[in-house]
Order: C-alpha cells, then structure tokens, then sequence
C-alpha cells in the first residue's frame, strides 16, 4: 500500500495518515517535517535537498504514507504510482480541528507558542478556498486532474448523496440486502440528521463508495463500495475515516459496551479488510454474519 494524502490544514491528513499506516505498521512522512529547517519557525529548507529527502522515504519501503499540503511534493512521490486521497472536508471542519490541534512539539516550543500562531493558520486555512497555487484547493484539484493512476476526493456525505449512496447498496456483490425494503433512503437521512456521519469517496461526478457511522450506538453502519471501484483503497481510507471518527467519542475502549463495532457476511473482501486493519471477531450473530469489534488504539 502507498497513499499520499493531499488536503487543507486541519482537515484531518495526519490523522488518516496514522490510521492507515498503524495495521501494517508502514513508515508514514509528514512533509512538513521535510519542508522546513527544524526549530526555525516558517524557514523553508533548500529545495533540491526537500525532494532529496522525499525520494530516499519514497525508495526506502514498498509501502508507506505521506500527507501535506506540498501540492509539488506530492506530484513528486506520485511517480511512485500512489493512490492519491484529496481530503476535502470543507473550510467549517478545518477550523474547527484546527481549534482542537493537539499540541505540536516539532513545529512549537510551547503550546502557548502554538496558540499565539492559530489565529493566524485559521486565516490561512479559510484562505485555501480562494488562493491560487499549489498550497489552494484549486491547485491540489489540478494535481488530482492530471493524476493517471487511483485517486479520488474523499468528503463528508450530504442528504444530496443519499440516492447515490442507496443505488451503490444495493448494486453491491457483497452483503447484499437479503429484502431491499429493509433499508431506505429515510434510513440514511435520520442518521445523517441524528448525530451520525457519513464519508463519500468521489472521482469527477462517480461516487465510488461511501461509509456511514453512528457515534451514539458506536456502529459501522454501512461501508460500501461501487462495483468496478474495488482494489483502489476505497474501502481502506472510508473505513480508517469512520473508526477514528468513533474512537474520537472517547471513553474506556477495554469495555465491549464502548468498543466501535461491525457486522459483515463471512468470506467477503470486507471481512478480509476488517481482519487486517485491527478490528477482531468476537461473535457470530443469530443470521450468520461475524461481529467485529475495533481492538486498536487511536491514532
């Protein structure tokens, strides 16, 4: 797996980048740790010497991620044939993560330091949707545009998308709805509207998969994927998105009554992603399918 994640400032690069890496335990490059000279506060380093130091990452693994805003360092590691995630959450979500930033010691010799700078980065994260470059939305749309391999937006989901979101589910070859009345349009719309939240995964105008969770009931609730869309990390990231989005309700993740959770028929490709991104069997219900709870800790 290679994955470089493209996106503004607070909207959740690092995070997914984590979550996606920790399973495998794959290295992971934060590009502003290679952008800038350490302990010089918005001093850039050389640029030969920055993609230097991103190639020999890049060369050092089969499998890593890297995230950042570097619209041109990102174009440099896509020669080494990534899928390319946009993060594109829109400007409110940036900045209200950008207020609840975890203290930064590589980049902030003190978290009061860190504070005097947010005022300052919220401008520049609202600016991202005006400003041309490669540091703006526009420019890192243009590096997905003329990106040639796996790529796609990742956004959250709207009622807009819901009849989008229920033809995938019920075109699916797996997990298919044994009665296709039992799940509709509404069903989708009262999550949306009460607490829950959903992720689409989009390239141009195809939604080729969507993810939805419920916090109250800590619940997976759907997570599919367009049929043709398989084997491009779509899966993977929407559901990297939705259990960091659960664990973030906090609470005693040792108490199965906290614990994210699942269910999938067995044998199917989400039981073998389930498996390999730190989520465990623990029962098989009453109509057969397996029960996974999140085993793993927050990125």
């Amino acid at each position: 797996m290679r994955v470089a994640i493209l996106g503004n400032g607070g909207s959740g690069k690092t995070t997914l980048a984590r979550a996606l890496a920790r399973p495998a335990q794959i290295p992971v490059l934060d590009l502003d740790t290679v952008y800038w000279v350490p302990g010089r506060l918005a001093e850039p380093r050389p640029h030969d010497a920055v993609i230097a130091e991103l190639r020999a990452f890049c060369d050092r693994a089969p499998a890593w991620v890297i995230e950042g805003c570097y619209g041109e360092l990102v174009r440099a590691a896509l020669a080494y044939a990534p899928t390319l995630v946009l993060l594109d959450p829109g400007e409110a979500a940036c900045v209200e993560q950008c207020r609840r930033r975890d203290f930064e010691p590589a980049k902030f010799a003190s978290r009061a330091e860190q504070d005097a700078h947010l005022e300052a980065l919220i401008d520049w994260v609202r600016a991202y949707y005006v400003r041309d470059g490669d540091l703006s939305r526009s420019g890192h749309l243009a590096c997905l545009d003329r990106y040639a391999g796996p790529k796609f937006v990742l956004r959250l989901a709207t009622k807009d998308d819901i009849e989008t979101m229920h033809r995938i589910r019920l075109a699916v070859r797996e997990n298919r709805l044994s009665d296709p009345a039992r799940v509709t349009p509404g069903d989708y719309r009262a999550l949306l509207e009460g607490g829950g939240r959903g992720w689409v995964a989009v390239e141009g105008d195809r939604l080729l998969g969507f993810g939805m969770a419920d916090r109250a009931k800590r619940n997976v609730w759907a997570l599919f994927v367009a049929p043709g869309a398989e084997g491009r990390g779509v899966g993977r990231v929407l559901l990297a998105s939705m259990t960091t989005w659960l664990l973030e309700a906090g609470g005693d993740r040792t108490s199965a009554w906290l614990r994210p959770w699942l269910t999938t028929e067995p044998g199917t490709r989400a039981e073998r992603l389930y498996r390999g991104t730190g989520w465990r069997e623990v029962a098989v219900e009453p109509n057969g399918e397996l029960r996974f709870e999140f085993g793993g800790d927050a990125p």
